[in-house]
């Protein structure tokens, strides 16, 4: 062979190798012609929910790290977690209790000691105190204006209702009441003291405020108070024992205690309670049982804390009573 030929055939050679490397080459990126392209399909570059990431961020590949490298992933930052939100509670205010819009009111020019039994006073405008003496007497879409005792019950056997009405105290008067009555949707305002709850008494749907100060550090205003007493219900209140009045505070939104005879079998729930030294003032008495407390809620105002001794024997005291700030349990 001459020397021209055994070059000629080297070259031929070496570029039928270098054809076939260009073909297996290209085959990598364009795969054959049956191939459906799945399996030349890029990765996700977000992984699947556990799947391990490389210090590339997500997706990269976990093999040939580094061990002095540090990740250029920056996390996202930690999210404040969000105020609970204390519970929803009615709120009566201006719009649901006293006097409903469009009544016109009349003078009343009835007895203010009531004795027949089923009396109705209605749309009346009572100037006075009223002394409550009979059964089943009804007080609805009226204004009472008494700067004394505005209601006495002096029978336990009076079974009164007072219902969409306004009781003014006209700065000095507190409503009192004690025993077997009922109020709902009442607006209580410019008194020195609320409610004072015995035995059979409902209070639902009312709004207590306008507190005024009696003039005596030794005062002690509560806004309700129950010295004793059995199967009451206090439900869906406003009970704000504050004072526009600066420098000005009362001793209570609720004074609880069994003084004159025991307490038992009463349901506090679904209150608005703020105001006073401790809102809720539970006294230490031995006679107290079964009384709950249950899904009240807690205004930012108080002297020492929103409720005292909840832990007292008798007392049921339920995580569900939290602050309005934040809704968490105060005590």
């Amino acid at each position: 062979m001459t020397g021209k030929r055994r070059a000629l055939i080297v070259v031929i050679v070496a570029a039928a190798l270098v054809a076939v490397a260009a073909v297996a080459y290209a085959g990598r990126f364009l795969g054959d012609a049956g191939a459906t392209g799945d399996e030349y399909r890029l990765e996700s570059p977000i992984p699947p929910s556990g799947a391990a990431t490389g210090t590339g961020g997500p997706g990269a590949s976990p093999a040939m790290t580094d061990s002095s490298a540090t990740s250029t992933s920056v996390p996202p930052e930690a999210s404040a977690p969000a105020t609970p939100a204390a519970p929803p509670v009615p709120r009566p205010g201006e719009d649901t209790t006293g006097v409903p819009a469009g009544v016109t009111l009349t003078a009343y020019t009835g007895p203010l000691r009531i004795t027949k039994a089923g009396t109705v006073i209605d749309g009346k405008r009572i100037d006075g105190c009223l002394d409550v003496r009979a059964r089943d007497v009804v007080i609805k879409r009226s204004v009472l204006t008494c700067g004394d005792i505005m209601i006495k019950i002096e029978q336990k056997t009076a079974n009164l209702t007072i219902e969409d009405s306004d009781l003014d105290g006209a700065g000095t008067g507190f409503v009192a009441g004690y025993w077997n009555f009922t109020l709902t949707r009442v607006d209580a305002y410019d008194i020195q003291e609320g409610p004072r709850v015995g035995s059979n008494v409902i209070i639902q749907d009312s709004w207590f405020h306008g507190m005024r100060p009696a003039g005596s550090d030794d005062a002690h205003q509560d806004l309700m108070q129950t010295n004793g007493g059995s199967n009451s219900t206090i439900r869906g209140n406003v009970f704000d024992a504050t004072s526009a009045v600066a420098g000005v505070s009362f001793n209570a939104a609720f004074q609880v205690g069994a003084e004159f005879e025991p307490l038992e079998n009463v349901l506090v729930e679904k209150n608005w309670f703020n105001g006073g030294g401790y809102t809720v003032n539970i006294r230490d008495d031995p006679e107290i049982s079964n009384v709950l407390f249950r899904d009240n809620v807690f205004g930012p105002r108080h002297g020492y804390g929103a409720v005292s001794r909840a832990d007292a024997p008798g007392i049921i005291w339920e995580d569900s009573n939290v602050a309005e700030s934040d809704g968490k349990p105060v005590w």
